[in-house]
């Protein structure tokens, strides 16, 4: 009989205490939330990690970053902190190349 992968639990708090952000992993599972809301599901590829670096709230609280470490390299998914669509009806930013630069 084969494992059930425990859940990996990550957590990052915004500089001014008002919001955290929560990575729950199981598999290649992860739900994102804010304030115990549930604002995203995301499946990863298989051979990538999903992080919250340390420094991933913005100034004002907003928005945050999360690191999907990939086996070609690195890329950020920005979200707000609401779990509504950045701009328009696109729900994360994904990007790679102004954290390469």
């Amino acid at each position: 009989m084969l494992a059930t992968p425990a859940a990996v639990a990550l957590s990052q708090v915004s500089p001014d205490g008002t919001h955290t952000v929560t990575l729950s992993t199981k598999g290649d599972v992860s739900e994102i939330m804010v304030n115990d809301q549930l604002v995203a599901t995301r499946s990863m590829e298989s051979g990538t990690l999903l992080s919250i670096p340390f420094n991933t709230w913005s100034p004002d609280n907003k928005y945050f970053f999360l690191k999907a470490s990939k086996p070609d390299g690195d890329e950020y998914l920005v979200m707000t902190n609401s779990g509504k669509p950045v701009v328009g009806d696109i729900a994360y930013f994904m990007i790679r190349d102004l954290f390469a630069k």
